[in-house]
């Protein structure tokens, strides 16, 4: 493990290394790998929407008469949710409850507004995970709790670290209805995006180790170890594209 964080540490810094990019080189990145993030974050969730649907939908603001509104709100939402996500970055404002809230809000425009910002009220079960997740009457406690152990640990902990265990507690405290993991995939990225890391990709093609290493029946260690990977291996393809020499 020390070993992992060692690469993403040694591959981080030749990304730095590779900045500043010009303005044209970098609006032409970031629409790229929106597009890959937007494709694989809904992919996880059995999005039938193809990657080059994505991109018509993101980029050229068209529909895809064939697919369903729902799906297609999936991925036009992701273009508010790039808006919010940059201008977080380039604001001062720390990570909150009501940031977290207004992330879900974004993914959920338009699909189910009566549920966006709003924590659960109802006990419900994971199809994959044995374990229910913390009680309705719990989320506001635990919550508060989740972002006063981010604030104590968010410049004592690694990057990676902080990012994987703050996916780990969301994720087990399950605060909303519906749409918990796009949230916390969107929320992990203002976590590293605030200290120079590109845009994190979990891979759809991932989908099954991803929640598996989630599964109570594993330890927070395995989550750590495909957590680590993902962040590494996106570091590697990001220097594919801006490193001629990697």
């Amino acid at each position: 493990m020390q070993e992992l964080l060692k690469k993403i540490s040694f591959n981080l810094e030749k990304i730095k290394n590779n900045r500043p990019l010009n303005k044209t080189e970098l609006n032409e990145l970031k629409k790229s790998m929106w597009v890959y993030f937007t494709y694989n974050s809904n992919a996880i969730e059995w999005s039938t929407i193809t990657l080059w649907e994505t991109k018509i939908i993101l980029e050229d603001w068209l529909t895809i008469w064939w697919k369903t509104l729902k799906e297609v709100s999936e991925v036009q939402n992701h273009k508010w949710v790039l808006d919010f996500l940059y201008k977080f970055l380039d604001s001062k404002e720390d990570l909150s409850e009501d940031v977290i809230k207004k992330v879900h809000n974004l993914v959920l425009k338009n699909i189910d507004d009566e549920n966006a910002w709003k924590y659960r009220r109802l006990q419900v079960m994971i199809s994959w995970e044995e374990k229910d997740p913390v009680e309705p009457t719990r989320i506001d406690e635990e919550m508060k709790n989740l972002i006063i152990w981010f604030n104590e640990n968010k410049n004592r902990l690694e990057p990676v670290v902080l990012a994987w265990e703050f996916h780990y507690r969301f994720v087990k405290i399950h605060p909303f209805i519906d749409w918990n993991w796009r949230t916390i995939r969107i929320l992990i990225n203002l976590i590293l995006m605030r200290v120079w890391f590109p845009l994190i990709i979990i891979y759809s093609v991932r989908r099954a180790e991803y929640i598996t290493s989630l599964n109570s029946k594993f330890t927070k260690d395995d989550f750590l170890k495909f957590f680590a990977d993902i962040v590494n291996e996106n570091l590697k393809d990001y220097l594919r594209m801006i490193d001629f020499n990697w």
